[in-house]
């Protein structure tokens, strides 16, 4: 089997990273030939979805089989001053306007459409290609581990360490949360707070009046080796569409699928926090995360720590469990147990075998 990888972006991008090098460097290890560009004798081809080029490529190796990376549409849309007639006014004319409309919309879905196996992140976005009637796959977003070390709970007179490192729309989104979950805490408790993501789209002033001192990295995969390594307790929240002062009973209800900034989620993306769980988990680093669909299945022992249908801010009697040695000590063990069999060299042989079938 020989397999390209072909694409313009960039390794900043997590969607882009995983499957473009870290799945890539795994099926090297497990003998399948790769390479950066296409020819004749190339099977199949791993191309990212928008960038434009699959059916042109499709058209001059018609024998190749293509592989769409990160098939559905996101464009962010946040609401800064939800009291902000004109704000408000923009915002609900983006969240219903017709697919269409959106740039880069066409160009994506000539690509997916060009595609003959689209890899889907969530198993709600299986359902939704599938449904569409695209062949679609469900890879987890799992990386190879940065170290092997676990962490331990620091005694009480030193600091905490909490992190975030991920889609920077998802922090600034719920850093509200984030100081009521810590605030009633910081009377026994020193929280050092370590955020790696892309700092250009993050206002650090939000984070003033912080429950502890707040430290800002641009995401590299040395930075977040070396802030996982001092990290305690991990923060896997999922990203808020509505302000909180707007988060009613009946926008919940009305709402309840919708979890990132974007209009075309109605339809398409559903949010999965499970990618940056995964490497906390794998890390042995309790983390503190929504109970999502990827949560709910794929940490059943470790979730069962929460209770049901728990939202991110709801997480604080969690939290006082993780901060005593005893509870830390069972979440850990838990983690152990579900992880076993997630790791990204046995999603790879689960991937090539289905390959080989396909």
């Amino acid at each position: 089997m020989k397999v390209a990888f072909v694409s313009n972006k960039n390794t900043s991008f997590g969607s882009f990273r995983i499957p473009f090098v870290y799945y890539r460097n795994k099926f090297n290890e497990l003998g399948v030939c790769t390479a950066s560009s296409i020819d004749d004798t190339t099977d199949f081809c791993f191309c990212y979805c928008g960038e434009g080029f699959i059916r042109h490529l499709r058209r001059d190796f018609p024998s190749c089989k293509f592989i769409g990376v990160k098939p559905h549409f996101e464009s962010n849309i946040k609401i800064d001053n939800p009291f902000n007639p004109l704000d408000l006014l923009l915002f609900w004319l983006k969240i219903f306007r017709p697919l269409s409309f959106n740039p880069g919309f066409k160009s994506l879905s000539e690509d997916v459409d060009a595609c003959d196996l689209l890899l889907a992140d969530t198993r709600r976005l299986l359902r939704f290609f599938s449904y569409k009637n695209h062949n679609a796959y469900f890879l987890r977003l799992l990386e190879p581990p940065l170290f092997q070390a676990s962490p331990y709970l620091p005694n009480s007179s030193e600091s905490v360490h909490i992190t975030y490192h991920g889609n920077p729309f998802t922090l600034a989104s719920s850093v509200d949360d984030i100081k009521a979950l810590f605030s009633g805490l910081t009377v026994n408790y020193n929280f050092s707070f370590h955020f790696v993501t892309n700092l250009i789209n993050i206002n650090q002033k939000k984070f003033s009046n912080f429950p502890g001192s707040c430290f800002f990295y641009e995401y590299s995969k040395s930075t977040l080796a070396s802030v996982l390594k001092k990290t305690h307790i991990g923060l896997v929240p999922e990203i808020q569409l509505f302000p909180k002062r707007l988060s009613t009973k009946v926008l919940s209800f009305l709402l309840s699928g919708i979890s990132q900034p974007n209009a075309d989620l109605i339809t398409q993306k559903f949010s999965s926090n499970a990618g940056r769980a995964y490497i906390f988990a794998q890390h042995g680093i309790p983390f503190l995360a929504s109970s999502t669909e990827e949560i709910l299945l794929d940490f059943p022992t470790y979730h069962s720590l929460y209770g049901s249908s728990l939202s991110f801010k709801e997480n604080t009697l969690q939290l006082k469990y993780l901060l005593t040695n005893d509870g830390f000590l069972d979440a850990q063990a838990r983690l152990k147990s579900d992880f076993a069999s997630l790791s990204i060299h046995n999603e790879s042989l689960r991937f090539l075998s289905f390959l080989n079938q396909f």
